[in-house]
This record gives C-alpha cells, structure tokens and sequence, in this order.
C-alpha cells in the first residue's frame, strides 16, 4: 500500500482577491505528509496557471494509484461557480471566461 498526494495551489491574480499564503499552505502540507509519520510520496503542480496541465498532471499520480493506496488530493485557493459549477482560481484565470450570456 502506497499512499500519494497531489497538491496545488494558486494565490489568484487582480481579477480576484489576491491571496498571501494559499502557496504557503501548500508547502506546509507537503513537508507534513511526507514527515516519517505519514510517509506520503507527494507531487506538487509544477504549474498552476493551466488548468489543462494541472489536470495532465493529477491525472498522471491518480493513475500511479492501486485500489490499497491511499490518494490525496489538495488545493489552496479560491474557487468560483460558473454554470452551477465550481471551478478552480488558478493563477491566470479571467472570471469572464467562461460567462454564458443569456
């Protein structure tokens, strides 16, 4: 049995409210999971302005699962609905993106 983490995080841009420490959680989660106690083999997003590569990426460790493993997957940022859906705030996200007009 395994256990895996993928973590990511996004401190937004001007569009949103900019926040200081959701990188920082990010950081603190991972030297936490991967300290003796937990040992979790972590991957964090090499980058978080894609949201097409952060899902390649996810995507990539979920798959490296077996069903004993234990997976985590974490993200430190703003989130918005669009449609009825939440969707992500990464780093270059534009809130009118995906705005449908009636």
């Amino acid at each position: 049995m395994a256990r895996r983490a993928f973590v990511f995080g996004s401190n937004a841009n001007s569009a949103f409210d900019v926040l200081k420490y959701a990188r920082v959680d990010c950081d603190r989660l991972t030297a936490a999971l991967q300290l003796p106690r937990y040992s979790f083999t972590v991957r964090q997003a090499e980058v978080a302005n894609d949201r097409y590569e952060v899902r390649k990426q996810l995507d990539q460790v979920a798959l490296d699962c077996v069903e004993e493993d234990i997976f985590i997957s974490y993200f430190s940022g703003h989130g918005m609905l669009t449609a009825g859906k939440l969707e992500l705030v990464l780093d270059h996200s534009d809130p009118n993106m995906h705005t449908r007009k009636p």
